[in-house]
């Protein structure tokens, strides 16, 4: 292998030198200290690998998606899941000549015991009964990890249309796997091998559309994913968890609609930018005769057609309202949209966008159709429930948007400590001592993650996360901070993205703008620009506290309130406050974190009854 290391060295400078780059980063950078990254795979020819990105996403949008929609239509889930099966079981000569290979005894033994029920008792596999009734977990393995066991580390990242993610070592090892799959030695096999390759690309196809939609930088995630399942073990661990506010808030990640194809029913609507001339998309869901109309707020940099939203939506269209979800003004979408986007956070000019925004969806639903809409409600999750209180207490002002029910859910009542919080859930690792147990620790709660997706398994919503405190809030802060990151790219070279074409390289000025804490953000980059209109950081503080709302928003007998005593966003006794203010409109839980409950059949019930009120 080291003969062609020129060679591909070689290809990386000229395919670099010809690569155009944003302009230098001339903010100073914060000081102390930082939380230590995870080690990604080196990405030296990132623009041709992103220029592979793209071709591979145009063949999923135009070729792959579209025959996996149909496939799945004719062939139901048990029997696409059945050939999922036989597959895994014709691929054993793989799997155990690697397990050999890396002298995994107890995993060669699970592979031949695996074979052996799921061949006879599993009726030739398309039953996994070895782990269904046996308990006994794939010890999947390729070529790829067998170099790695035996030192061969990646030395760059590669993406190649239709086999995705990969490595130089990877690479190499997919030479392997071909010659270690039966099917690869008569021609007609083969053309078997091509369909259960794609009948297992039906079960992704979903995901990835969703991770393309819902992502700024779906390339850079995947390398993540990539790189993390890649570089350390994933086989099946035994995860100890704890029960606490954050791996209560995990839970979170389990909000999606409980209607398979409650996605496929959405329209989207299209508004014109006048500040900047592009387009901004808006979903909506309709009735079949005049209904309600409920708009959604996402939380913190949520997108439209995420999980968290749409999972509103969906209760709300089950209840027999029209339905609109548009993305969080900390969302990629507006940020990169107007420019009136740019660094959101001052909550009186958040408020202001927001009522542009709703009253032009309004006005383009009208429109298109007359007489279908009824009442207007609104209902908010975390920072869009933040907002939507403030739009409550707001009535009284010349443009104010009125609702016939404000429904708020899980929001923090002062933005400037809700962000400190998701500084200090980031910052967990530095709790340890040395800079070596911080990066362990990091290392160790992503490998968790990684053997999680990588082993496929499933976690029900009613049992604890296999997390730690610790660990469950570095994964909290990190989620944030990675909107953050991307909130920053875009509100600073806003006008270089629209130069340049989706090839450009980012993680060079990524890895500066990670080490941005919120509060920096904050303290850099709004601030200044309201000190400059006059505004002292003690009235900032007050505009961006509910507190400071509290007679207007006990006046408003329309506002109803969900929280919970333990969510970590809000001080501890907040939940007094929203009782005083509220009264029997409010309902305290007593735990769940911040929205982990939300996925609970009791927590659901109770924004049922609101919504038939």
């Amino acid at each position: 292998m080291k003969k062609f290391l020129p060679i591909f060295s070689l290809a990386v400078v000229l395919l670099q030198s010809c690569s155009s780059q944003y302009s230098e980063w001339e903010k100073p950078l914060p000081e102390g200290e930082i939380v230590p990254g995870v080690e990604l795979t080196p990405d030296p020819i990132e623009r041709a690998n992103r220029v592979s990105y793209y071709v591979d996403d145009k063949l999923m949008n135009y070729i792959i998606e579209p025959a996996s929609d149909g496939y799945r239509y004719v062939v139901p889930e048990t029997g696409r899941t059945g050939i999922n099966n036989f597959f895994d079981n014709i691929l054993f000569p793989r799997n155990f000549i690697n397990n050999l290979l890396q002298a995994d005894w107890d995993g060669l033994g699970r592979t031949t015991d695996r074979f052996i029920l799921n061949t006879t008792i599993g009726i030739l596999g398309f039953r996994d009964v070895a782990a269904d009734k046996y308990n006994l977990k794939a010890a999947k393995q390729d070529t790829g990890k067998t170099f790695a066991k035996w030192g061969w580390e990646n030395n760059f990242y590669l993406y190649i249309p239709l086999l995705g993610p990969s490595s130089d070592r990877d690479l190499v090892g997919k030479v392997g796997d071909y010659f270690m799959n039966p099917l690869n030695y008569d021609k007609d096999a083969k053309i078997l091998n091509y369909f259960l390759i794609f009948n297992r690309a039906t079960f992704f196809t979903d995901a990835y559309r969703a991770l393309n939609e819902t992502q700024y930088d779906p390339y850079d995630l995947r390398r993540l994913i990539y790189s993390v399942t890649r570089r350390y073990n994933t086989d099946p661990i035994s995860f100890q968890g704890e029960d606490s506010p954050a791996t209560q808030t995990l839970r979170a990640v389990y909000l999606q609609p409980r209607e398979k194809d409650f996605e496929d029913w959405k329209e989207e609507g299209e508004l014109q930018v006048a500040s900047t001339g592009e387009t901004i998309n808006y979903n909506y869901w309709l009735q079949n005769k005049p209904a309600p109309l409920m708009y959604v707020i996402p939380g913190l940099g949520s997108h439209r057609s995420s999980g968290q939203p749409m999972f509103l939506a969906e209760m709300a269209y089950m209840k027999g309202y029209n339905v609109v979800t548009f993305s969080n003004l900390m969302n990629f979408e507006p940020v990169l949209k107007s420019k009136e986007g740019t660094y959101p956070g001052y909550t009186p000019k958040d408020v202001k966008n927001i009522k542009k925004f709703m009253s032009a969806i309004d006005a383009d639903l009208e429109k298109n159709y007359v007489g279908q809409f009824g009442d207007r409600s609104v209902m908010g999750v975390s920072l869009g429930a933040y907002y939507l209180l403030n739009l409550a207490a707001s009535e009284t002002e010349e443009d104010a948007l009125k609702f016939n029910k404000y429904i708020a859910i899980d929001s923090p009542l002062d933005l400037l400590y809700g962000l400190k919080q998701l500084d200090k859930s980031y910052n967990a690792p530095l709790a340890l001592e040395t800079q070596e147990e911080r990066e362990r620790f990091v290392l160790g709660t992503l490998t968790k993650v990684a053997a999680i997706l990588a082993n496929g398994q499933k976690i029900e919503h009613n049992q604890n996360m296999p997390f730690t405190d610790a660990e469950a809030n570095y994964l909290i802060g990190l989620s944030f901070r990675k909107t953050l990151r991307d909130m920053l790219f875009i509100s600073a070279y806003q006008e270089e993205i629209m130069a340049n074409n989706e090839f450009t390289p980012k993680n060079g000025l990524y890895d500066t703008l990670s080490q941005y804490s919120w509060e920096d953000y904050y303290k850099n980059f709004v601030m200044p620009k309201l000190l400059e209109t006059g505004l002292s950081e003690e009235q900032v503080a007050k505009d961006v506290s509910l507190k400071s709302l509290t007679d207007k928003l006990k006046a408003n007998d329309r506002i109803f309130v969900f929280t919970n005593k333990n969510d970590f966003l809000n001080e501890a006794g907040s939940d007094e406050w929203v009782k005083s203010t509220f009264g029997d409109r409010a309902k305290v839980f007593e735990d769940g974190g911040h929205l982990g409950d939300l996925i609970t059949d009791k927590v659901r019930s109770e924004i049922v009854e609101v919504l038939e009120k």
